[in-house]
């Protein structure tokens, strides 16, 4: 067990573990950086998918060209 609590310990001191952890990226001003970093740039820029999926439904996803932020949607159904 002793060994088992130093590594948590260990652990612990290397990795985040504060209850906002990517708040000194905002403070800092590093928002941009950070999110290359993770290669989510452009991509966080799109947003989320949605839709309604069944026998009717949709979907939009979330799109972007050339910089530009769009939507497709795509449509079924059953008549």
């Amino acid at each position: 067990k002793g060994r088992h609590d130093q590594l948590l310990t260990a652990l612990r001191a290397l990795l985040l573990s504060r209850k906002n952890p990517f708040g000194d990226i905002k403070s800092d001003g590093t928002v941009q950086t950070a999110l290359e970093n993770l290669g989510l740039g452009e991509l966080s820029l799109a947003g989320t998918a949605s839709g309604v999926i069944g026998l009717n439904g949709y979907v939009t996803i979330p799109l972007i060209i050339s910089g530009s932020r769009r939507t497709l949607i795509i449509q079924w159904g059953q008549a």
